[in-house]
């Protein structure tokens, strides 16, 4: 048994996006980072399936039990592009691995950037690529809703591929940057008496 983690372990690995996403901000971290008071306070929030969360954990334990997910993540604050820096990280903070991850096909061409920052609930998950099978087929047999999405890759990259262009983020970058945060803003403020 691989053991459950975050953390990608292998290029090659397929990625899939489970429950499907939908382009709302409201109450999101992108709203809050941004400063876009009315979408943070006012913005239409994600629709909640509580019945689908449940049936959606259950499918990935029993995947993960079964060996066919070698990383799993929850898309919670900051939506999919988060969830994708922190499996790109392992516990020291070192990058062993990008990725490729295309936005969703379902939602439509000038909403797929708010998909990537939309809490939609659901989970991100690598699959051994002679997993796949195995994989869908408890997906289907849970009736949870799944996007092939990407590719883990090698390097430090992590590609995004939306309708009309492609961003790449150089993962280690952003993540010495988020380890490093409480240190720079320390460093930068006077002292005040």
């Amino acid at each position: 048994s691989r053991g459950r983690s975050s953390t990608w372990r292998a290029a090659g690995d397929v990625l899939f996006r489970l429950c499907i996403p939908q382009a709302r901000l409201g109450g999101s971290m992108w709203a809050q980072v941004v400063g876009d008071e009315a979408m943070l306070h006012h913005g239409r929030l994600p629709d909640l399936d509580v019945d689908m969360q449940r049936t959606a954990s259950a499918a990935v334990l029993e995947a993960f039990d079964a060996d066919c997910i070698s990383a799993c993540h929850d898309i919670g604050d900051g939506g999919e592009i988060v969830a994708l820096a922190e499996m790109g990280w392992d516990r020291s903070g070192a990058v062993r691995f990008g990725a490729e991850w295309s936005a969703s096909p379902s939602v439509s061409g000038e909403e797929q950037y708010a998909s990537l920052f939309a809490e939609t609930a659901g989970f991100l998950c690598a699959v051994p690529p002679d997993k796949v099978g195995t994989f869908a087929a408890i997906l289907k047999h849970h009736e949870v809703a799944a996007e092939r999405r990407g590719v883990v890759s090698e390097g430090d990259q992590l590609l995004v591929r939306l309708a009309e262009h492609s961003v790449s983020i150089d993962l280690q970058s952003l993540g010495n940057r988020w380890r490093h945060a409480l240190e720079d803003v320390l460093e930068t403020q006077e002292v005040v008496s």
